[in-house]
Order: structure tokens, then C-alpha cells, then sequence
């Protein structure tokens, strides 16, 4: 064996679950029931309440992973829980907890956590509403476009983020309060939309923002191909980002989209995170709706490699 040749200047940057400092936190105990254990992840998952406890009043009640209702919190403290396993072995390593554990909920903590994604400090936190993975997305969309006075937006480069229905737009000219009412060729990039307004006169192209909003669910015929890449023919509904898991037959479970290639959220080509070798032929994929965090954002994330490859980062909790 030979001689050490170089020493880090910081530690690793941590395990997804734990805490990062020793700031205020704040949690609650529930019982995971959620439609699926694997759902059930250390430091990925986001939960809601789904039900009180009717067998022990005095318990915080019933928690599953995703869903639509009061906001939970975050599964954390890996070193709490013991497990049982996978189905390979009651030894195997893992980060999933059996339903009906007793899981620790955080909702204010600086918390490690699992990202999808590549992510910046100080990007919003969302998650999946069917298996609560959690996914980032920027706190400002950011866009060149020209305004027709008849209401017609046109955007003809997009820098950051994504558009969306519903979102408030604020340019030179624009009156306060306008808001995306309507897709029409754009699918959260280039292309037109409706806003609610009228102005007297049209506006030149400029620069343009919007508050972000989490991705929209999203319907799509495409196909994959080696290595890691979706290619989308045609979208049905919604539209793609990244982030946002992928559901459809033969797809790989936890298949996220990691990056754009010629898609910008319709047809055209993205990257996926799946690594394993596997085509499928044309089929529908969807994604499911995304949920804000409350409160929640990206407070650090390591350059690329620092974690091994994984994207591990640390989300502020602030509720």
C-alpha cells in the first residue's frame, strides 16, 4: 500500500437525512402508511398528514409519502430507524422504511437531502404529489419577449425557469398584475401566451420575469434510447422540466429528468437520470403534478463531483 499523496481540505459533505448544523429544528413523530414503503426514503421524501391516529389519541397521527393535503414534513435522521432490509436480504443497506414505522418529520431544519437534479442556493423546493421525491426549481423565471396589445405574448428565449399558467409577468410596460392566462404555441419556453391584459400600444421585445411555479403534470408520447435520453414525438398535455418524475410501462422506477437536450419542455430530446441499459419503443409517459415545500429552499450545494457523483445539497426549513 502506498503513501497518501493528498488530503482533502473539507469532510464529505454528508448523508441525505441528517442535519447539517445545529440550528433550530423542529418535527414531529408520524406513522409512514404510504402507497408504497419504497416511497418511504430517508432524506428524499416530503409527506403530508393524511389521518388522526384514531387507535392512540395522543399520537401526532398518520403520514404518507406525496399527496395533496397539510404539508408534513421532510423524512430525516437516518441514525433513528433500524430496517429490515430489502427483498435481497434482511442486511442490505437501505434507505427505505417499512410502512407503519415511526418516522421523524422535519419542518424547520437545514436539512441533507436527495436531489434529482443539479440545483442553486437559493432555488425553491417542490415534490412529487405521488411519491413525494423531492425536486428543485428556480425561485424567478427569467425571458426575452414582445407584448402585442391585443394581450398576445411572444417569448423568444427563455433564461431561467420555466412559464407557466398562472404566472404574474412584470416588464417596461406591462400593467401590474398581468398574468399568463393561456398556453398557446409555448409550452414553458419559446413561443406565444395570453396574458390578461390589453395595452394601448405593443411593446418591443425585452427582457421580462415571473415568479416560479412548481412544474405542471404532463402527458407525452416519446421513446428511450441508450444511453440515459428521452425522446419526446409528441405532447398531449402539460409540459416537461427538470425534475419532474417519469411514470409509463417498462420505465424504471425513480426515472427523472436531469437536462434538456432539443426539448424545452415539448417535443425533442432529454436527458434522464436511469442509468442502466434499457430502450422502450414509443409509449405514454406522464409526470405527476409537483407540490411547493413550504418555506423551503436550496441553502448549499457541492460542485459537481463533491458528493461522489450524487446530487446531495442541503434545503433550509423555515416553517
Amino acid at each position: 500500500m502506498g503513501f497518501q499523496q493528498t488530503v482533502n481540505i473539507e469532510n464529505a459533505f454528508g448523508i441525505q437525512g441528517a442535519l447539517y448544523d445545529n440550528g433550530p429544528v423542529r418535527s414531529l413523530p408520524y406513522e409512514l402508511v404510504s402507497a408504497s414503503a419504497a416511497y418511504n426514503v430517508i432524506g428524499a421524501t416530503a409527506f403530508t398528514v393524511t389521518s388522526a391516529d384514531t387507535g392512540n389519541s395522543s399520537a401526532s397521527g398518520v403520514a404518507a409519502a406525496g399527496g395533496t393535503g397539510v404539508f408534513a414534513g421532510i423524512l430525516g435522521n437516518s441514525k433513528l430507524y433500524s430496517t429490515a432490509g430489502t427483498s435481497s436480504g434482511a442486511l442490505n443497506p437501505t434507505m427505505a422504511l417499512l410502512n407503519y414505522t415511526l418516522g421523524e418529520l422535519f419542518v424547520m431544519a437545514d436539512l441533507i437531502v436527495a436531489l434529482p437534479n443539479s440545483s442553486n442556493i437559493g432555488d425553491l423546493v417542490c415534490y412529487d404529489a405521488m411519491t413525494g421525491a423531492l425536486a428543485t426549481y428556480a425561485p424567478v423565471t427569467k425571458f426575452t419577449a414582445a407584448f402585442l396589445s391585443t394581450g398576445t405574448l411572444s417569448v423568444t428565449a427563455v433564461s431561467v425557469g420555466q412559464l407557466q399558467v398562472g404566472m404574474v409577468v412584470s416588464g417596461a410596460g406591462i400593467p401590474p398584475g398581468a398574468y399568463i392566462t393561456a398556453l398557446g404555441t409555448g409550452l414553458g419556453y419559446t413561443g406565444t401566451y395570453t396574458l390578461s391584459c390589453t395595452t394601448a400600444a405593443s411593446i418591443a421585445s425585452e427582457a421580462m420575469t415571473a415568479p416560479s411555479l412548481p412544474p405542471v403534470a404532463a402527458s407525452v408520447t416519446g421513446l428511450f434510447y441508450t444511453p440515459g435520453m428521452l425522446s419526446v414525438t409528441a405532447v398531449g398535455s402539460g409540459e416537461l422540466a427538470i425534475g419532474q418524475v417519469l411514470y409509463g410501462t417498462g420505465v424504471p422506477a425513480q426515472t427523472v429528468i436531469t437536462g434538456f437536450g432539443t426539448g424545452v419542455g415539448g417535443t425533442g430530446t432529454y436527458s434522464v437520470n436511469t442509468v442502466s441499459t434499457f430502450t422502450l419503443g414509443s409509449i405514454t409517459i406522464t409526470s405527476d403534478l409537483q407540490i411547493a415545500v413550504p418555506n423551503a429552499t436550496v441553502y448549499r450545494f457541492p460542485s459537481a463531483g463533491a458528493s461522489g457523483g450524487q446530487n446531495v445539497g442541503v434545503i433550509k426549513l423555515t416553517n
